[in-house]
């Protein structure tokens, strides 16, 4: 059970990452570099 719930842990981590780079890569293409504070 435990190991199964590290499993679980590591794919979330995992898409959350993929996740924040898809979001990231959707902002910088809405904005242009000059906008970015």
């Amino acid at each position: 059970m435990r190991r199964v719930k590290v499993f679980l842990l590591v794919r979330e981590k995992k898409n959350l990452r993929a996740t924040t780079k898809k979001i990231s890569r959707h902002f910088s293409q809405k904005h242009e570099p000059h906008d970015v504070y």
